[in-house]
């Protein structure tokens, strides 16, 4: 069995149409089929339900085969990655996802990264921290920078990045807006403008809220962080962001620390964040040594 055989078997799986996997390989339909046989042959199964020409599912044989043969071709490409590092190579793909809060941090390091080694294609995706981390699991992204509740989880390595403290957002032109400190209780009586469900600031919010047993203010949830800030800054409404999300030029917001229970500053905690049995891209290791560094000089 070859790994060009396994990867036309994948494709074929996962699509479930031989026509549309064999364009996927870039190789005829019949060289797709007749690949598939020679495989099923070899072992003596067929891997796929077939009713005419036409696949219907696969069978037990090659569900079970499915598994292994991505395990294969994945370490195949790791070792393939392994091998042009070794050789210095300087070309290359970085896949990032990072979500708006710490966008700021994450393009600092990218200034420097990329003047570094400008010829690795770097691509950054945003989006919430339960996305991002199902496209981290996955294996669409490399690596992911968010806000992150610590949980044992051996599947992922995160790196401890920055703190970022917990704040309430508002115009300059808001009552509040000279004040030094907010408590929970002054919270829920704000009219406001919150991230969604989907969000992990937002469910840390509810909790504050439930834990204090009060009922926030809600007029609007938005999905779109940039969006809630460009309104609260045109409204008397408020939000809640962490620190980081200000990080940006934004001159007639204010932002004003939450207090909790104990008197102090609420804060939250930032993590670089990877699959842990999954080859570390050379780049990768480089780009978490350099967000690393930056955090600590901010």
């Amino acid at each position: 069995m070859e790994l060009r055989q396994l990867t036309y078997f994948v494709a074929a799986a996962e699509k479930m149409n031989f026509t549309e996997a064999a364009k996927s390989c870039f190789i005829t339909q019949s060289t797709l089929s007749q690949q598939i046989k020679l495989m099923e042959d070899e072992m003596g199964v067929p891997l796929f339900n077939r009713i005419g020409k036409r696949i219907e599912n696969l069978t037990e044989a090659g569900a079970i085969l499915l598994r292994y043969a991505q395990r294969i071709l994945q370490q195949a490409d790791e070792a393939k990655m392994a091998l042009n590092e070794l050789q210095q190579l300087a070309t290359g793909e970085l896949r990032i996802g990072v979500t708006y809060a710490l966008s700021h941090a994450l393009i600092k390091a990218l200034a420097s990264f990329t003047a570094r080694y400008p010829k690795i294609h770097t691509y950054m995706e945003y989006g919430t921290s339960a996305v991002l981390e199902q496209k981290l699991r996955a294996s669409q992204l490399d690596l992911i920078l968010t806000f992150h509740i610590e949980s044992d989880d051996d599947e992922l390595i995160k790196q401890f990045l920055l703190t970022s403290r917990l704040m309430m957002a508002v115009s300059d032109q808001n009552a509040l807006a000279g004040r030094k400190e907010v408590s929970i209780e002054e919270l829920a009586e704000q009219e406001m403008v919150l991230p969604g469900n989907e969000f992990r600031t937002r469910r840390f919010i509810d909790k504050l809220f439930k834990q204090k047993g009060l009922k926030p203010r809600i007029r609007m949830e938005l999905n779109d962080v940039r969006s809630t800030l460009e309104l609260v800054v045109s409204s008397n409404w408020a939000t809640i962001v962490t620190e980081q999300s200000l990080a940006r030029n934004w001159p007639h917001l204010m932002g004003i620390p939450i207090k909790g229970e104990d008197g102090k500053v609420i804060i939250q905690h930032a993590y670089v964040i990877w699959q842990k049995e999954i080859y570390q891209k050379k780049a990768a290791r480089i780009l978490i040594e350099e967000l690393i560094k930056q955090a600590k000089e901010t």
